[in-house]
């Protein structure tokens, strides 16, 4: 279930990218059944929102999100019912790829993790 991007492994090409600057962040987030396998992707760019992580605690990680998802590049069909109470998603935060290396990625992915949904809101402007 998890990505497998082979430029995780490249220490010295994640050093390159920390040096560059880095604008635009892109999200990933792949809705999963009760057996942790994907059901639908959307993507998106990050207008705002936190990751927290706290390893003394029972949820290890929380995540709030603000995202901006285009219809055009994204079946959105029945949304609401996509992202609700109790569903798992899988988050990915990306960045554009702007050096010279693995260039078949136009998007560099990291996973994030697991997190089950305890609030949803979305919202559709036409």
């Amino acid at each position: 279930m998890y990505s497998n991007y082979k430029y995780l492994k490249d220490s010295s090409f994640l050093q390159e990218l920390i040096g560059q600057r880095l604008s635009e962040q892109y999200i990933k987030i792949v809705v999963l059944n009760l057996k942790e396998k994907p059901i639908k992707e959307v993507q998106g760019k990050v207008l705002s929102g936190s990751l927290n992580l706290a390893g003394n605690s029972s949820v290890r990680r929380t995540c709030n999100l603000n995202v901006f998802v285009e219809d055009r590049f994204n079946d959105l069909t029945d949304i609401r019912h996509l992202f609700s109470i109790n569903k798992k998603v899988k988050v990915e935060m990306g960045f554009l790829n702007t050096l010279n290396k693995y260039n078949e990625y136009d998007i560099l992915w990291f996973p994030l993790g697991v997190f089950g949904i305890s609030s949803a809101s979305v919202t559709h402007n036409q």
